[in-house]
């Protein structure tokens, strides 16, 4: 099970990071660099924390306390949290992808993992900032994933890695439609997706052509 000692040092490293966050608004390549470091410790941690208590009921008390950080009230620090979690699973995948070419099912399953704790993270969050908040929030997460994708598409070209995206706009849209909703609700939802996807077709981004066309496929924007 996950330790006290895990979530504190987690909340301890988000301290850090918004403390930084709040003095590099001028954007320094070297204060950028620290905090994009602590990032990555607190996505570790959260890594940590999803694997080792699945959905336990000590995990969701640590969630609360993890949640109840109040850096986490801050919309820029929310926003460069996703922005600096989606890059670091790009570049951590890619890499892998680079060095272990012939091994695609465990390369799947690695960027599985990856992704689905980044999806868990948003989806907790989600829910525990209220209902007030919740399509904002799905909103910000939706935008940022889709600019670090849209930077990787034109930096990689022929070299993309289109499996992280791809598994991240699914399982995002399978876990905020996963509970029956009257349509009035499940309508504001629809449209943010629309929106993204609109932004991310073919004539846009070459590269991300077959997974866009699965996403756009789901029942809930085709009729039959």
């Amino acid at each position: 099970l996950v330790r006290e000692e895990d979530v504190k040092q987690l909340k301890d490293v988000l301290r850090f990071f918004v403390q930084k966050s709040e003095a590099g608004r001028d954007e320094d390549p070297k204060q950028r660099e620290e905090m994009t470091a602590n990032v990555k410790m607190i996505i570790q941690q959260w890594i940590m924390i999803c694997q080792k208590s699945g959905e336990s009921h000590e995990q969701q008390l640590l969630q609360t306390q993890f949640f109840n950080h109040p850096s986490l009230r801050n919309e820029e620090t929310i926003t460069l949290l996703f922005k600096i979690y989606t890059e670091y699973i790009a570049d951590v995948n890619f890499n892998n992808y680079m060095q272990n070419k012939g091994y695609m099912y465990k390369l799947r399953e690695d960027i599985y993992n990856f992704v689905d704790s980044f999806v868990k993270l948003v989806y907790v969050m989600m829910k525990f900032f209220g209902e007030a908040n919740r399509l904002k929030m799905l909103k910000t997460v939706l935008i940022t994933v889709k600019s670090v994708l849209q930077k990787d598409h034109d930096t990689k070209k022929t070299q993309f890695l289109v499996l992280p995206y791809h598994r991240f706009f699914a399982i995002l849209f399978q876990e905020v439609t996963a509970e029956p909703m009257p349509y009035e609700k499940l309508l504001p939802i629809l449209k943010v997706f629309c929106h993204v996807y609109h932004l991310l077709q073919p004539n846009y981004l070459p590269g991300f052509t077959y997974a866009w066309l699965e996403l756009i496929s789901q029942r809930h924007f085709l009729n039959k």
